[in-house]
């Protein structure tokens, strides 16, 4: 049994399969049909003119006259959506990239190929470090700033684009959660060290017992740390 849209029209009247092969083929062609509807219009591959003429759709028949440039003006609207969207699509990760600084990388992307024969971004991505910065807090806190300008640069930021900025968001208050913890450590050592300091030696116990609580805050951060960790930030 043959499914609609599973054969043409020979010359002479006689019907013939568009698709050959048994079932594996026709699995194949059907989920690649079902692909296409799920699809934005602007995204799915145009039907080329010659297609069109050999099943019987072309001229006589309703079908649109081909152009100097050898695309219907279907085709040619195809084009320039898919332009826009290209334009759009670099202008939204050369905005992460450019705000993310030295924790981006370059913008990649993935292509379609227009009826014209070239290819067009219609999807990116920028890849951004979001590891705390080990044993320094105020550093995490500064590059979590960075990281969330990065994610909010572009004027339409995507949904994964706010979840990136969402993380950062959670860095930056994680470290300064550990920058005040760091610093009562601090206070409470020089506290403790101008009472139990001789008159002669205060500045030095005072120096040891604040270096001492520094290092212990500093070590349980680099503790919590590695290296970096890199997510993606994409239309």
């Amino acid at each position: 049994m043959r499914l609609p849209g599973q054969e043409g029209i020979e010359p002479g009247g006689a019907r013939r399969p568009f698709v050959t092969g048994g079932a594996f083929t026709l699995a194949v062609a059907l989920g690649l049909s079902l692909d296409q509807q799920t699809q934005p219009d602007y995204l799915a591959p145009a039907t080329p003119a010659s297609v069109a003429e050999s099943s019987g759709e072309a001229s006589g028949n309703g079908g649109q006259a081909v152009g100097d440039d050898g695309l219907t003006e279907e085709e040619r609207k195809l084009v320039r959506e898919l332009k826009a969207r290209d334009a759009e699509v670099r202008r939204h990760e050369a905005a992460h990239a450019a705000a993310g600084g030295q924790y981006a990388g370059a913008p990649t992307y993935t292509y379609q190929r227009g009826p014209d024969g070239r290819q067009y971004a219609v999807g990116g991505a920028v890849s951004i470090d979001t590891a705390p910065v080990r044993g320094d807090p105020e550093a995490t806190i500064r590059k979590a700033q960075q990281i969330k300008a990065a994610a909010s640069a572009p004027a339409d930021p995507s949904g994964q684009d706010r979840r990136v900025a969402a993380q950062a968001d959670a860095l930056r208050q994680q470290a300064e959660a550990e920058l005040r913890a760091e610093r009562r450590e601090e206070s409470a050592a020089e506290a403790n060290g101008s009472v139990e300091a001789e008159p002669d030696d205060t500045g030095r116990s005072s120096e040891a017992f604040a270096q001492s609580a520094f290092s212990g805050a500093a070590a349980r951060y680099r503790g919590e740390t590695a290296g970096p960790r890199l997510v993606s930030i994409a239309v």
